[in-house]
């Protein structure tokens, strides 16, 4: 090869060189900016996301903070707690012509059979302490619970459904005048149960749904130490009409161990307080707001997105997508990432993994590309 060619070849070479360096230097650049750009951009919708859903909760607590202000500051509702006050002191007398153990046993039926069979079957056939349920029971409380639980026509689940038992007492009257109210009430902005109790014994006088902690004490009775017990102290200690205490979920067992949360107002007849308004919040309301209504892939998560909401103690307060879209194979995602079995079917039986460790939510996979 002549000299002028092996010139020629290498200054080409020599220009070459540094147009390759640069060539590969600007595409790894742009592929870099360019993964950099798409996971920034990733970044800011997640962090979107969870404003938005942090804002939508805040909204709602907002929302039913005010309706139980308004709603314990309201007439009726001081009519109903005054009312329903002293009938169900009376009950007892008005209402029992059969000896004490007639309604205890049938109570005792009561919840072992309809109570407990609902109680397994949500639980994984684990069952309830129907002993000590039943011990925390005076006779008013047997009396009024055996009327409108067990003598009540409708099944479980349906028992607020049953305005008027036509027993001749006063607080059947009382009850039927104020009942039909409460229950559209409850309805209409998805309360899972609203309760009347009263401040001297803490005796709920009142409950819209009608479970086994109907006209028990939350003083002295088998729930007091539940969220309900604590909402009810915490609003006997306000002292003005307008507060309002919140009870975190947890675990509740007159609503077969369900998650549940309490809001709780005083009741104030002018400057004397009378009473105490509690609403029992269900998880569904949290649940429809985190979950974007099942709607994932068109609020941009993708197959496999999810947000839900942890408390402090690292307990999940919302349902996980997975538990929504594969509920059989929930227990078999847990077992899979180390949960043991008895701990995994347990929300395959509640229908639900709130309550539950935030640590055993599987993560979920990354989509292909």
């Amino acid at each position: 090869m002549k000299i002028k060619t092996k010139v020629i070849i290498g200054a080409a070479l020599l220009a070459a060189i540094p147009v390759l360096v640069a060539s590969t230097l600007i595409g790894w650049l742009a592929i870099s900016s360019g993964r950099a750009a798409l996971e920034e951009q990733a970044t800011q919708h997640i962090l979107a996301v969870r404003d938005s859903k942090k804002a939508q909760i805040e909204d709602y607590f907002r929302v039913i903070r005010a309706q139980i202000q308004t709603f314990s500051n309201g007439q009726m509702i001081v009519d109903a707690m005054l009312g329903l006050g002293d009938a169900y002191l009376n009950f007892h007398g008005e209402f029992a012509e059969q000896e004490p153990d007639f309604y205890q046993n049938q109570l005792l039926s009561y919840y072992k059979n309809e109570f407990v069979t609902e109680f397994q079957n949500r639980n994984g056939g684990d069952s309830p302490l129907v002993d000590a349920y039943l011990t925390g029971l005076d006779e008013t409380a047997t009396a009024i619970q055996y009327q409108y639980l067990k003598a009540n026509p409708n099944p479980l689940g349906e028992k607020e459904r049953w305005s008027d038992p036509e027993d001749d007492t006063l607080y059947a009257q009382i009850h039927s005048l104020y009942h039909p109210k409460l229950r559209d009430f409850l309805e209409k902005f998805g309360y899972y149960d609203i309760f009347l109790v009263e401040p001297e014994n803490g005796n709920i006088v009142y409950s819209v749904f009608k479970e086994i902690d109907f006209g028990t004490s939350l003083l002295t009775g088998p729930h007091a130490d539940s969220g309900l017990g604590e909402a009810f102290r915490s609003a006997m200690k306000a002292e003005k009409p307008d507060n309002v205490s919140i009870i975190d979920f947890k675990s509740y067992g007159p609503s077969y161990n369900d998650q549940a949360a309490f809001i709780a107002s005083p009741v104030f007849d002018d400057e004397n307080r009378v009473g105490v308004l509690i609403f029992q919040m269900p998880v569904d309301r949290l649940n429809g707001i985190m979950t974007s209504g099942g709607k994932w892939q068109e609020v941009g998560q993708g197959k496999t997105g999810e947000t839900y909401l942890v408390g402090k103690d690292l307990t999940a307060r919302s349902i996980s997508r997975f538990m929504v879209e594969s509920p059989h194979s929930y227990p078999a995602l847990l077992e899979n990432v180390g949960v043991a079995k008895g701990i995994a079917d347990a929300p395959a039986c509640q229908g639900t993994n709130a309550g539950y460790s935030r640590l055993i939510l599987p993560q979920p996979r990354p989509e292909p590309g």
